[in-house]
């Protein structure tokens, strides 16, 4: 992987995954035994929860075929790998608080973008003083708890809910292949950026 060409974006738009990709005969789920996907998917995994919130979206789609990957799976996961060996000095910064606390929430979802099951993916991102804190559900549960939760805090006057245009939401790179100028605009206003 070393000598891998870059890329800019951790996943293409070129990419459409989906179950049909999946290994259907003996010969092609014998040619996917021996690669390590499950392996490189649980590292990118990892690294995405410690210091690397922009691979969420790509390792997300790609979690999907754990159990039975094909080849066009297994390209995915290089484009991942190459664009991480591409972009290996750039993670979290977390800076210091100018104006005091200020808690900032994005939230963004696809409508049934998952082409098997035609479930929706949601993509939460919270920022305390401008330091990014991401959380990412592809299934959110007991919505109604929360909804009310927070129906009741609005009221109040304790949080203001304000609607974000798509172009300055930065949790748009949870949910969607985005091109390569609005992916980066997305990582700098959540202070990811090389070290």
């Amino acid at each position: 992987m070393t000598d891998a060409k870059p890329t800019s974006i951790p996943i293409s738009g070129q990419f459409k995954f989906s179950s049909e990709q999946c290994p259907k005969t003996e010969e092609e789920k014998e040619d996917m035994i021996n690669v390590p996907y499950s392996s490189a998917v649980g590292s990118i995994m990892y690294t995405m929860i410690c210091t690397r919130p922009d691979v969420a979206y790509g390792i997300s789609l790609l979690s999907r075929f754990m159990s039975n990957p094909g080849r066009e799976h297994w390209e995915g996961i290089k484009w991942l790998l190459r664009y991480l060996l591409s972009s290996s000095d750039v993670g979290l910064m977390f800076k210091s608080c100018k104006e005091g606390a200020i808690l900032k929430g994005y939230v963004d979802s696809d409508f049934a973008g998952d082409k098997d099951k035609r479930r929706s993916t949601t993509s939460y991102i919270f920022t305390l003083c401008d330091c990014c804190n991401p959380v990412f559900h592809d299934r959110t549960k007991h919505i109604d708890v929360k909804y009310h939760f927070i129906r009741d805090v609005v009221s109040q006057g304790i949080i203001n809910l304000q609607k974000i245009p798509s172009e300055f939401n930065p949790a748009d790179m949870g949910t969607k292949v985005l091109p390569v100028s609005r992916f980066k605009e997305c990582l700098n206003s959540l202070n990811i950026e090389p070290g």
